[in-house]
C-alpha cells in the first residue's frame, strides 16, 4: 500500500486558553491497516510480528524513529527530529472490537493477553474501551466481561466459553435489582434535557412515586420492569437509590439484551464466532 502526501485543503485557527491538540484521523473508523499495521490517530501502533525476538522489536523502533528523523530532513528541512518510536508492550492474543456494521475496528477499543510492557515480562489481560473499564456499568457486568475476555485471549475453545456464558445468564436471571442496575449520573436540572432519556424517565417516575430525591448531580440506579405496582399506570423502567421499591417485577430478558447478550454478540463476531442469543446453544463453533 503506497504512501503519498495529501494537500491541505484549510486551516482554521481556534483560539484557545490552553495548549493546542492536534488530532488527525480517518472518517468514520479512524483507523486503517497499512503494511500489516494498524495506523491510528493516536501515539501507538500495533504490529503484527510473529517469529521475532523482543531485540527485533527494539530494533524495529529504532529504525522507524531513524527513518522520521530522515524523512523530517529531507521533506521539511528539520534539523532534529524530537519524535522518538518507543517499544512499549507484546501481546500474545489481541481483539480489536468491530465498528457496529462495518469490517472496520473501533476506536481505541481492544483487548489483549499482554506478555511483556516496558522492559519486563508480564501476565497480564489488559483491556481498554469497553464496559468493564466503566463505572457506569454494574460491578457484576465488567467482572463477566473481564472473565470473559480472560477465557477467549488465554485460547479456551467456544465450547468452554459458551459453557461459562449460559452459566453466567442462569445465575444473573436470580440477582437482585441493585447488583444489575444501570448506573448513570444527572449532569443537569430535569428541564434542560432535550426530550427525556431512560435514566431520567427513570429518576422522575422515582421522585413522583416514591418520593426519591434525585436531582442534578445524582447518580441514578434503574432497571427495565414488566410489572408495575398497584394504581400505577404501567411504565417500562424505575429508578431507585438503594433497593428498587416494592410492586415492580424486573424486565430480565430485556436487562439481558442490553447488559450481557449485544456485549457477548459483539466480542464474538470480532473473533468470527457466533451463538444463539437463548443461552442455550451455538450456532456454530470458531476452528
Amino acid at each position: 500500500m503506497p504512501a503519498k502526501l495529501e494537500k491541505i485543503e484549510s486551516v482554521e485557527e481556534v483560539k484557545i486558553d490552553d495548549k493546542y491538540v492536534y488530532d488527525l484521523e480517518i472518517e468514520d473508523c479512524h483507523t486503517f491497516l497499512a503494511n500489516d499495521i494498524f495506523v491510528h490517530n493516536t501515539d501507538s501502533n500495533f504490529i503484527v510480528m510473529e517469529n521475532h525476538s523482543i531485540e527485533d522489536l527494539q530494533q524495529l523502533a529504532d529504525i522507524i524513529t531513524k527513518e522520521i528523523a530522515e524523512h523530517l530532513k529531507e521533506e521539511f528541512n528539520v534539523d532534529k527530529s524530537t519524535l522518538e518510536i518507543e517499544f512499549e508492550k507484546i501481546f500474545k492474543t489481541l481483539i480489536f472490537s468491530k465498528v457496529k456494521g462495518k469490517a472496520v475496528a473501533a476506536k481505541k477499543k481492544y483487548a489483549g493477553w499482554m506478555i511483556y510492557k516496558d522492559g519486563k515480562e508480564v501476565d497480564k489481560i489488559s483491556i481498554t474501551g469497553f464496559e468493564s473499564r466503566r463505572s457506569d456499568y454494574p460491578a457484576v457486568i465488567r467482572q463477566f466481561q473481564t472473565d470473559l475476555f480472560n477465557l477467549i485471549l488465554r485460547g479456551k475453545l467456544q465450547k468452554e466459553v459458551d459453557k461459562f456464558v449460559d452459566e453466567f445468564v442462569l445465575n444473573f436471571k436470580k440477582l437482585p435489582a441493585e447488583d444489575i442496575a444501570f448506573i448513570k449520573g444527572m449532569s443537569r436540572d430535569f428541564m434542560d434535557y432535550e426530550g427525556t432519556p431512560i435514566h431520567i424517565r427513570a429518576a422522575l417516575l422515582g421522585n413522583q412515586r416514591h418520593k426519591m430525591s434525585f436531582m442534578k448531580g445524582s447518580k441514578i440506579k434503574y432497571v427495565y420492569v414488566t410489572d408495575n405496582p398497584s394504581g400505577y399506570n404501567f411504565e417500562n423502567v424505575i429508578g431507585f437509590q438503594k433497593s428498587i421499591p416494592p410492586g415492580y417485577t424486573i424486565d430480565y430478558d430485556k436487562m439481558l439484551d442490553n447488559l450481557v447478550w449485544s456485549r457477548i454478540i459483539s466480542i464474538y463476531e470480532s473473533i468470527g464466532w457466533a451463538r444463539s442469543t437463548d443461552g442455550t446453544k451455538s450456532l456454530f463453533e470458531f476452528i
